[in-house]
């Protein structure tokens, strides 16, 4: 609405893309919003065709995050920018905790170092890292009293061992920020 720029959306998930129209719709934004399902992996467009490309809290979900970050770069136009948030492993972790983290779901927890490493290897450079790590406790308390509202007013939404399982994670993820764990960053990049 304030730039009038172009602006494209990419998730594998079709719900979220649903529920994505739908707000551009009511904000009046189709023409401007344009949104696609497909993988970061693989993306569907074509080269250089982006200024800016940002991914949240996404790229630790990915498997192969050297891809996500070729991809980037594939669509990137001269010097285009990089940014991404996501959670990542403190150097301290034990082979234990990290275990702890990704029990109950399946995560590509990375540390910073790596990022920065796949930056180096597909040519970015780093323009700056923001700390968001005193959010961690927050965030995933919060979420953690949302689902427990939501499971008390339909206990249908999911089975009672996925409830639990995500209890566990959550209360694990709240004890990994407090214990400093885990630290969740802004990475910004340029072309």
């Amino acid at each position: 609405k304030t730039y009038s720029c172009r602006v494209s959306c990419l998730n594998i998930s079709q719900t979220q893309n649903a529920i994505n129209l739908q707000r551009n719709q009511e904000q009046e934004l189709t023409d401007f919003i344009d949104v696609q399902e497909g993988s970061f992996e693989q993306l569907p467009y074509s080269n250089s065709s982006f200024d800016v490309i940002w991914s949240q809290d996404a790229i630790f979900h990915s498997s192969t995050p050297e891809k996500v970050f070729q991809e980037c770069i594939r669509v990137l136009g001269d010097e285009g920018e990089f940014i991404f948030s996501a959670v990542m492993l403190d150097d301290s972790i034990s082979q234990e905790d990290k275990q702890k983290l990704t029990k109950y779901y399946s995560l590509n927890l990375q540390y910073l170092q790596t990022y920065r490493h796949l930056a180096n290897q597909t040519g970015l450079c780093e323009v700056k890292i923001i700390d968001l790590s005193e959010n961690i406790q927050i965030n995933y308390s919060r979420l953690l009293e949302r689902m427990e509202v939501l499971q008390v007013e339909n206990d249908r939404l999911w089975s009672f061992e996925f409830y639990q399982k995500m209890k566990q994670r959550l209360l694990d993820w709240v004890d990994a920020g407090e214990k400093r764990l885990i630290s969740w960053k802004i990475l910004h990049f340029l072309k």
